[in-house]
């Protein structure tokens, strides 16, 4: 039986990285790592919006990267185990380093492909690998 999850993934598996890549270049897992915080509380420390916070906090929930208690205005957001354990600036196991160019380097990169596939302009699309130019051939 066919099945298009495979398909379905890929086109979207996007979402759940630049999320979470977002999460990081900000700090949030770092600032959760003081204790649990409000929507609000949040905001204030690391200078965000107040409306597309809340969206955006409650995505990081949905893909695991957070938990909330409770809802609205009143939620407390604190981290997951593993984010606690590997996203926290302040963890001896922290990942981040090897994942904070990702979002801006990497998304730039692959930005371009379309255009360098339209043009042939091999300049335009750096490979996310970082070997350098991509090569036409």
């Amino acid at each position: 039986m066919l099945n298009p999850e495979r398909i379905l993934q890929a086109a979207f598996g996007f979402r759940a990285s630049r999320v979470l890549l977002s999460a990081l270049e900000l700090g949030l897992f770092t600032e959760l790592g003081k204790g649990p915080r409000s929507a609000a509380q949040l905001c204030r420390a690391l200078g965000l919006s107040g409306r597309t916070a809340s969206q955006w906090l409650d995505v990081l929930v949905s893909h695991g990267f957070l938990e909330r208690d409770g809802a609205g205005d009143g939620a407390i957001y604190l981290n997951t185990r593993e984010a606690s354990h590997f996203l926290d600036r302040n963890s001896a196991a922290y990942l981040g380093k090897a994942l904070e160019g990702v979002g801006s380097e990497v998304y730039a990169g692959w930005e371009a492909l379309i255009r360098a596939l339209r043009t042939g302009d091999d300049n335009a699309f750096t490979s996310p690998e970082g070997r350098g130019r991509a090569k036409r051939g």
